[in-house]
């Protein structure tokens, strides 16, 4: 897969970072998803100001597991891991952080076209 994701700011009048992510994803089963990837991202001066671009660079690792939130199957609580290896510009150590968030999906309709969701997400520098 890959992910692109630009980023802008100032009322949308620039762009101030985008992120690339491709990568590989396996799913044993229909609750477990295990996925590593690569992240670029250049991060561009403020609007304004002048500097070089920075550019940042991760390796991550991923599992996913989820499952339903009542025995009927309504609902789904998923539980991501994350193992990120991170290049930062700022200094020569690599910066490993590991990341857990939780998230909840409620469907609103019988068709699922509305579903409401919350999540929420830790992040935490392991050196």
């Amino acid at each position: 897969g890959l992910e692109v994701q630009p980023r802008l700011a100032d009322n949308w009048r620039n762009l101030s970072v985008v992120r690339v992510r491709p990568f590989v994803a396996y799913d044993p089963n229909k609750h477990v998803s295990l996925i590593a990837g690569y992240f670029w991202s250049p991060v561009f001066p403020a609007y304004g100001e002048s500097g070089p671009t920075q550019y940042e660079n991760r390796l991550w690792q991923q599992v996913v597991l989820d499952h339903p939130l009542t025995p009927s199957g309504k609902g789904e609580l998923a539980h991501q891991f994350r193992l990120e290896q991170r290049f930062l510009p700022t200094t020569s150590e690599t910066s490993i952080r590991g990341r857990y968030m939780t998230r909840a999906l409620w469907p609103l309709d019988k068709n699922k076209r509305w579903t409401l969701v919350a999540s929420n997400e830790i992040h935490v520098n392991l050196n």
